[in-house]
């Protein structure tokens, strides 16, 4: 493991008013990153998205009281050179080409269920994202070569597959998804999540809870998992579960 002595942390697609504050947020709050001299670089291609990101970034630093030097760019080259750690979060006029993702499967009989990932959607979706990373990577490879891509971009997993495939650059996928679903499982316990030891494994927007336990005494809230699923009415009102709760209660782990 490299023994590092200051860090540089650039972060691409600041302009992000989700990636950019919950991304920097984690940032401001390590103790372990803000131990070492640090140094963060927000890197955009919109200028106005980016400006306002460096505003809010302004005042999240200072609210923080840490002694980080901030600083943005539009420039790929000057935000990775010498960067320890790139995260990345871009797309490609988001909103317009993912409507298509939907929309021309739908032509030829394919339903698209989500358009992130899976399907003929989300092989458009990688195909559209694939340019962009592998430039990334590729400046990456000459101005930071040791440096770690962290991926918040979907199709994560196949993006990090091509990026550790055809580049030299060393790569990993991170997603909220699985501290959501953490979220969900206390919510229908009724147990703080800071009680549980929840495990779980598999990929981006397809992963699985294999284990939930109590902190404490490690017992196995599965049983009682069960039974509070299947009470929980209330839960019709939560659209964003109905497709977990049903592969549950069909193979019995919690996706």
């Amino acid at each position: 493991m490299k023994d590092y002595k200051k860090l540089k942390i650039t972060m691409i697609g600041a302009g992000s008013t989700s990636f950019c504050p919950a991304t920097l947020s984690d940032i401001l709050l390590s103790d372990l990153l803000n131990s070492l001299p640090l140094e963060v670089c927000l890197m955009d291609i919109d200028k106005r998205a980016l400006e306002v990101s460096t505003a809010y970034a302004e005042k999240a630093v200072k609210i923080a009281e840490r002694d980080v030097k901030l600083w943005s760019t539009l420039d790929l080259d000057a935000a990775v050179k010498n960067a320890d750690f790139v995260i990345t979060a871009i797309e490609v006029d988001r909103y317009h080409y993912w409507s298509m993702d939907f929309h021309i499967p739908r032509r030829y009989g394919f339903r698209q269920v989500y358009g992130e990932n899976g399907g003929p959607g989300g092989m458009f979706h990688t195909l559209r994202n694939l340019g962009p990373m592998l430039h990334i990577a590729e400046r990456m490879e000459e101005l930071c070569p040791e440096a770690w891509l962290i991926n918040y971009t979907n199709p994560e997993a196949k993006l990090v597959e091509a990026v550790n495939r055809l580049t030299k650059i060393k790569a990993v996928g991170l997603c909220h998804g699985f501290g959501m679903g953490v979220d969900q499982v206390a919510k229908i316990l009724e147990i703080p999540k800071e009680e549980l030891d929840i495990v779980g494994y598999g990929l981006n927007h397809f992963g699985w809870l294999t284990s939930i336990k109590r902190r404490s005494n490690g017992e196995n809230l599965y049983p009682l998992f069960k039974k509070k699923e299947a009470e929980c009415h209330w839960l019709a009102n939560w659209d964003e579960i109905a497709l977990s709760r049903m592969m549950y209660r069909i193979y019995g782990l919690y996706p």
